[in-house]
């Protein structure tokens, strides 16, 4: 009789290899439930026009507003690598990327649990706060920071100063936020580390930092000095970035500020987990700075001095425009340190702490998510759940999809679903574009419709693409000429504003540019403009 083999005896090691494939899995499997699910046309559009327009030869922040341009190129990259410039592609970048910063995230993991069960308990719930896909970058440059911080702790080497300051260089050509956070965050590490050695070590440890970021920031040193017309645009958008709060400021949705009685049970736990988490960031940086200095009979687990030193940084980020895409972005030092807190305990206790914070990490991950319009998980299961539980999945899918608000859209030859909104919205402008507008015409897509040049493969005629805050007259006055010097017969109008702030309508932040609109152009209304709604206009330019 064959012997059967026990569990421990053929359970996979905790190799690199090992975690590297479970990484893939996880992220091909988010892909496949989650790859051609929603579309948000202002901000992912926001990022997939740019990256088209870089993938032809233009450059971020010259010839378009942009992020930094780390993210176009990156993105670029996949294009040409697939052959393809559509939505999904975009994704599969941004899946590349997850994948990098999952399997870093599990590296960090290993060092805290030996347990299969654990790393893809973390694996979970670290992939569910990586919304919205848009915006990978963030929680992935955060995760990395934590990494290359935990290097320097292990082994505090000038080699290994070097590599994080070239990490912190690249990361600002992704995002200058993360650049800063991460050299200022580096900078007290080495600090902190090396405060009682000798003060040439302290010094040779930083210079070895500051090469590294010089190293990293190399590409936009070279595009600064040598991209005809890049600094003078670099520094005007900076510029206006220092004068101009570029995250609308919220109330913090601290719990006793919060309306429970009007909504149901999920909203109000929604609402609620939200606010404690609002009040867990801070504390759990002033805890772990207190544990750091004033506690000495155990020292911290490298990950946990790491995430409270990255972390901390990211905190101004967290409060910038309190909502819960903010959270999420920075939220791995907070995961990543809870989990580091059970190694400060003795082995009796150890346990008991690690499972009350699994405990609570889940609770905070399906608290705050479980409504998240943009993490399609519960969505997507849901919808096939009902469809296998009416036992038709091919036909009935569809029907349990739509019931969630989501229909089946071609997007440039890619199938999605989307919310109904969107789907209105890109079947309208695209009926328009094919009945109204001839393929040479210009058009002007205000305020919040990047996706949409992206979608009629068309060159926005103004560098502004999100028309959020207010233009000087001066800028304004160069977008009137821009439209006129490039003869935009077609203008595209809408008249909602965001959180609530009449002031930000595009007839209030662009004044100017919409006086010339009024004078020169007129509302066109037909089959195709009806379906936009009466918040938005389709306006055409009067004969000259």
């Amino acid at each position: 009789m064959m012997k059967l083999i026990a569990w421990p005896e053929f359970r996979p090691k905790l190799t690199t290899r090992n975690l590297v494939v479970l990484s893939a899995v996880m992220v091909v499997l988010v892909f496949l439930l989650q790859g051609n699910t929603g579309f948000n046309v202002p901000d992912e559009g926001f990022l997939w026009y740019g990256t088209i327009r870089t993938a032809i030869g233009e450059i971020p922040v010259r010839d378009f507003q942009s992020y930094e341009p780390g993210r176009y190129y990156w993105g670029a990259l996949w294009f040409k690598l697939l052959g393809n410039d559509g939505i999904l592609a975009l994704r599969v970048s941004q899946a590349a990327l997850q994948f990098i910063g999952l399997t870093l995230a599990l590296l960090l993991v290993r060092r805290l649990v030996n347990s299969w069960i654990a790393l893809i308990f973390a694996a979970i719930i670290l992939l569910r706060w990586m919304v919205p896909t848009w915006k990978i970058y963030e929680p992935v440059i955060v995760i990395a920071a934590i990494y290359f911080a935990v290097l320097i702790l292990e082994q505090p080497s000038v080699r290994r100063h070097l590599l994080a300051g070239t990490f912190a260089g690249l990361a600002g050509f992704f995002g200058r936020n993360h650049g800063l956070y991460c050299c200022v965050a580096f900078f007290l590490l080495a600090v902190f580390i090396s405060w009682k050695s000798e003060k040439l070590v302290l010094v040779r440890r930083l210079s070895a930092l500051a090469l590294g970021v010089m190293v990293g920031y190399l590409p936009m040193l070279v595009m600064l000095g040598l991209v005809p017309g890049f600094f003078s645009h670099f520094k005007e958008d900076l510029l206006f970035n220092l004068h101009s709060a570029t995250n609308l400021p919220l109330p913090v949705p601290w719990p006793w500020r919060q309306s429970y009685r009007l909504v149901g049970v999920r909203e109000a736990i929604n609402r609620l987990t939200i606010g404690v988490l609002y009040l867990a960031f801070p504390a759990f940086y002033i805890f772990g700075f207190a544990h750091l200095f004033f506690k000495r009979k155990v020292r911290p687990h490298p990950v946990f001095i790491a995430s409270v030193f990255v972390g901390v940084m990211y905190l101004h980020y967290t409060f910038a425009r309190p909502q819960l895409y903010y959270l999420a972005w920075t939220i791995p030092p907070l995961i990543l340190g809870l989990l580091a807190v059970p190694a400060s305990f003795s082995k009796q206790r150890s346990k008991t702490v690690a499972i009350t914070i699994w405990v609570v990490l889940a609770g905070f991950t399906i608290g705050a998510l479980e409504l998240s319009q943009d993490n399609y998980f519960t969505v997507k299961a849901k919808a096939f759940a009902k469809a296998k539980l009416l036992r038709r999945y091919d036909g009935d899918f569809e029907r349990a999809m739509n019931a969630q608000a989501l229909v089946k859209t071609d997007i440039r030859g890619d199938k999605l679903w989307v919310s109904t909104d969107a789907a209105k919205l890109i079947n309208s402008v695209e009926d328009i574009n094919r009945d109204l507008i001839q393929r040479s015409d210009g058009l002007l897509a205000a305020p919040y419709f990047p996706g949409l040049y992206a979608v009629l493969q068309k060159r926005s005629p103004l560098w502004e693409i999100y028309f959020l805050l207010p233009r000087s007259l001066k800028d304004q006055e160069r977008m009137v000429r821009d439209l006129e010097g490039q003869g935009v017969d077609w203008a595209l109008i809408c008249h909602s504003y965001v959180d609530g702030r009449r002031e930000l309508q595009f007839k209030n932040t662009h004044g100017l540019v919409w006086q010339y609109l009024v004078a020169n152009f007129e509302t066109i209304r037909t089959e195709e403009t009806s379906p936009l709604g009466p918040d938005c206009e389709l306006m055409h330019r009067i004969s000259r």
